[in-house]
């Protein structure tokens, strides 16, 4: 079965109590609620691995 979950690494441009705003190495920025991906630190200062449903990736212009 096929997940429809996909990871990126992004860094963070800015962090509210809902959502934190993202750009790729492409330089796509996007918002992103937390209630609909997870987060994990890479150890590098505002960079992130996330896991979020390859649909909303697609819909913000992240892949």
């Amino acid at each position: 079965m096929k997940s429809d979950l996909i990871d990126l690494r992004v860094r963070a441009k800015h962090m509210t109590e809902r959502a934190i705003l993202v750009t790729t190495d492409d330089e796509n920025e996007a918002w992103l609620p937390f209630s609909l991906v997870d987060l994990r630190t890479t150890g590098r200062v505002n960079e992130y691995d996330v896991t979020l449903p390859e649909q909303l990736a697609i819909e913000k212009g992240l892949v």
